[in-house]
Order: C-alpha cells, then sequence, then structure tokens
C-alpha cells in the first residue's frame, strides 16, 4: 500500500503563493513539506483542483492556446489565449456565459427552455493531461477544459464533470473503463454550385481506394501522432469517399478526447487537400452512413475482466452483467449516442448500423456485438454500433457507463444473443431501435438512472436542446438537413 498523504493548505513562506498546498507523508520523516508549485483552484480544497504553471507544460512553440470544450449540441468550441495571458489566468480559468452550453446546432442562440440564459458564467479550467500541439495550426496548442462554478465546484452542466462522475461510480465497484472508437468519414469535393461529390468510387476495404486517399490519410495519420493519438488501421469503407480511422484504447476521458482531435484533425488535414471532411451519420441516401462504433472493456487491477474462456460467451459473469445493462438502457442511450435527427437515417436495417435493440456473436447487425475472439483467451472487448460523431462524448460514455454499474449492480440478465440478420425474424421478435430523434428523447425522459447519472441540470439543458433541433427538423427532407449540418460534424 502508498505511503498516506496528507494536504493541507497554507500561505507560503514568501507571501508570493496564498494558499499553496503542504503535503506530509510518512515518505519524508511526517513532515509538513510546502510546494508553490501547486495552488488551491479558487479555493476548492481538493486533490484534483492543484495544478502545475501552465509555463511548466506550454512548448516554446506555442504562441496561442485554446481551451475547447463541447456543447450540448456537440459542436466543439473554444477560444484561443495569447501565451502571455494565459500562462497568467490559468490558475483561475476562463470565463465563458452558462448559455453557450444552452445553444442548438442550427445557430447560435440559447434554446430558452434549457434553463440557461445570458446571466452567469462559469470557468473552463485546462487539463493538462488534454494538452497538444496542432500540426495543422502552426504556433497553436490546444487544451480541454472543464467547466466549474466561481467557488470552484463543477459546473452541474459540465460535460467532461458528468463523466468523471460516472468514472467515480464504476471506481466504486474497483473498475476502470477501457474505450475505443472507430471513426467513420467521407471525403468529398465542393463545386463551384455548392455541391458536394464523392472523392472516388471505391467500395468496402477497397485496395485501390486505400492507395489513391493515402497521402491525405497519411498525413492525417501523421497529424494525429503528433497529437498523441495512437492509430490501430486505416480503410476504405463501404460508402463512395468514405473511409475509416481506428485508434487504440485508452481511458473514458482519453477516448472522449481523442474522439474529438479526430474529428478535428480529419476535417482540418482534408482542408489542406483541398477536400471537404465529413462524419455526419448520413451523408449520401443509398450509401454506408459514418458510425463511431464504440469498444469498450472492464479492468480490476489493471486486468480485464470481460474475458471468460469457458463461458459459452467467451465472457465472464461480469462482462454479461455489462452487456446487459447496456442492452437494457440502449433505447434511451441512443438519445445520448445517436442525438441528431440525420442519425436516424443510418440506423436501418441491413447496413451494419444497429437498427435493433439485440446483442449477437459477431452479428454486425446487432446493435451490440460481442466480437469473435481468436484463440482460447475468450472475448477481451465489448461494440456498440449505435454511436457517432455528432454526439457530445463525455455525455454519450458517461451514459454507457452508468448502464455497465446499472447491469453490474442489479445483476441484468442477459437476453439470448441473435445470430442471424434480426431483420428476417417473425415481427416482434426483437424490438427495433428508435426510429427517430423524437422517439429517442421519450425513451431518455423515462430512463430515471440515466436521468439522475446527468443530473437535473444537465438533464433540463440536454433535452431542451435537443427537443429544439427535433422540432425544427422533423419536417426536413434529407437534404436539408445534410446541406445545414454536412460541414459542422
Amino acid at each position: 500500500m502508498a505511503d498516506p498523504v496528507e494536504y493541507q493548505q497554507v500561505s507560503s513562506s514568501n507571501g508570493a503563493h496564498p494558499g499553496v498546498l503542504a503535503v506530509r507523508s510518512s515518505a519524508v520523516g511526517g513532515g509538513w513539506l510546502e510546494d508553490p508549485s501547486v495552488s488551491i483552484l479558487l479555493g476548492q480544497f481538493s486533490q484534483r483542483s492543484f495544478m502545475p504553471e501552465a509555463s511548466e507544460h506550454l512548448g516554446s512553440e506555442a504562441r496561442f492556446v485554446r481551451v475547447t470544450w463541447v456543447d450540448n449540441a456537440g459542436i466543439i468550441r473554444g477560444e484561443a489565449m495569447h501565451r502571455n495571458h494565459f500562462e497568467a489566468d490559468a490558475r483561475n480559468g476562463f470565463y465563458v456565459s452558462q448559455g453557450a452550453q444552452g445553444l442548438s446546432v442550427m445557430r447560435d442562440a440559447i434554446v430558452p427552455e434549457s434553463g440557461l440564459g445570458p446571466a452567469g458564467g462559469a470557468w473552463l479550467i485546462p487539463d493538462w493531461d488534454s494538452l497538444r500541439t496542432l500540426p495543422h495550426a502552426p504556433g497553436l496548442s490546444a487544451v480541454m477544459g472543464d467547466f466549474v462554478t466561481a467557488e470552484g465546484e463543477p459546473w452541474s452542466c459540465c460535460p467532461r464533470a458528468c463523466l468523471r462522475r460516472a468514472e467515480e461510480q464504476l471506481a466504486q465497484l474497483g473498475l476502470t473503463f477501457e474505450a475505443a472508437f472507430e471513426n467513420e468519414f467521407y471525403l468529398l469535393h465542393c463545386n463551384e454550385d455548392g455541391e458536394y461529390t464523392p472523392f472516388d468510387e471505391s467500395h468496402y476495404a477497397s485496395a485501390y481506394g486505400l492507395v489513391d486517399a493515402w497521402p491525405i490519410l497519411d498525413d492525417m495519420a501523421r497529424s494525429l501522432e503528433v497529437q498523441h493519438v495512437s492509430i490501430e488501421n486505416m480503410m476504405a469503407e463501404s460508402g463512395p469517399g468514405q473511409f475509416e480511422i481506428v485508434v487504440g484504447h485508452g481511458s473514458a476521458m482519453r477516448a472522449a478526447d481523442t474522439f474529438l482531435t479526430v474529428r478535428e484533425t480529419v476535417h482540418a488535414v482534408a482542408r489542406s487537400h483541398g477536400l471537404i471532411a465529413s462524419f455526419l451519420p448520413k451523408v449520401f441516401p443509398c450509401s454506408g452512413g459514418n458510425g463511431c462504433h464504440l469498444h469498450f472493456s472492464l479492468n480490476r487491477d489493471g486486468h480485464n475482466v470481460f474475458p471468460d474462456p469457458g463461458s459459452p460467451d467467451g465472457l465472464s459473469r461480469e462482462g454479461q452483467q455489462a452487456l446487459a445493462g447496456v442492452l437494457d438502457h440502449l433505447p434511451a442511450l441512443a438519445a445520448l449516442t445517436t442525438p441528431c435527427p440525420n442519425s436516424y437515417r443510418r440506423l436501418t436495417p441491413g447496413t451494419w448500423s444497429g437498427a435493433f435493440q439485440c446483442w449477437g456473436h459477431d452479428n454486425k447487425e446487432a446493435a451490440v456485438r460481442v466480437p469473435a475472439a481468436r484463440g482460447a483467451g475468450g472475448t477481451t472487448n465489448i461494440e456498440l454500433k449505435t454511436f457517432d460523431a455528432t454526439a457530445n462524448p463525455y455525455i454519450g460514455l458517461a451514459g454507457v457507463i452508468q448502464s455497465v454499474v446499472r447491469g453490474l449492480t442489479e445483476s441484468i440478465a442477459l437476453p439470448d444473443a441473435i445470430d442471424v440478420d434480426p431483420a428476417t425474424l417473425p415481427k416482434g421478435t426483437v424490438i427495433p431501435m428508435p426510429r427517430d430523434t423524437g422517439e429517442a428523447l421519450k425513451a431518455l425522459e423515462a430512463d430515471e438512472a440515466l436521468r439522475e447519472m446527468l443530473g437535473k441540470e444537465l438533464s433540463r439543458a440536454y433535452l431542451a436542446v435537443k427537443h429544439a433541433e427535433w422540432s425544427e427538423m422533423e419536417d426536413q427532407s434529407h437534404e436539408q438537413i445534410t446541406r445545414a449540418l454536412l460541414e459542422t460534424f
């Protein structure tokens, strides 16, 4: 067991750092050591709330630093500060109007029902673990921010705080969540008339398509690697001009950060090649859709708890319960993981997108898939197909973790696997996923566990934003929605 450590807020001996942290540990003879490099954030006394000087993190190449957040519409937002200003104010955070989390995807106007307005603000505190240099924007670095109140408490509408709460619930069971995404996107030409056409006409896993796009994909991979994103594989996907980048797994927070890094980098590199990239779930009505399939596992003491070679499913009891929890909450989860009206144009039978609330062994038509494992080791991860790039990844992953926690704590029984195409089964055998955003929002409103996970204020804001988006886009055509959102995602 590690040596116990105590923390105490004190005044520094020279007065230069009011509120520094003193540390006492048996490893240093039980005495107090004053450390002026760490401070209490906004007076909040917690081990998470102190940070070293900003200058200790920033490389010499960083002239500006962007503090970044994601709103309830799934839009990546941020503000770039000059390095001098950033270093001076990083400890206290950077002010953002609370109304910024009440904006819909259609326009920068606060949704009145969100409970957020023009009065009141929150402060973005840099999470140094997410700091990265942007190779596509020389001189600019970026860091994700956590929203806090003036008192230094996590703001109730902070998506990252929501994910941290979910992780803490799982940690109480002695478990950690590991995740990775398969990121699908289209590369498009845009002509002078504003018409979008695919980069090529290649097929699924086309070797020609991969080679033709290689200079672009390789630039994307190199740029992501500079940002500490591990690339596992890249390939041409089933749609014309569609490709996939699969990244390495990590903690839930790391996976969510990477989800956004991939989106931003792919867009930027595509533009540098005179192309448009889009992660919109359904770009062309008769071609494959874009998903961000989630693969996840649970670890205890650094060991994956899913594999059980002696089980018929290859899954341990905990793995089966985790899977059952996700399956049980799947309709409500859809409002968090596939939240855009365009998302449901992708979730259709026969497209490997997960149009039915079922699971299967290596069944690509099931919404939740247990991938086949080669050898005798057992299953190492579970795949959730109903996740796409229009989601706020922190909120989406928080919902998945909450569903896992409920499956474990309530020992939810796993229904039988569906190992055939569910669309071929008699009607009523399997339940279809929500047909549209409206149905998914109703399922979320009826799901007490997921709404409790969100909290009262975030639940109100999120649902208000999504209802506003659904109300405006419900009767719009595929072409109208696609034109409005193609370059947003």
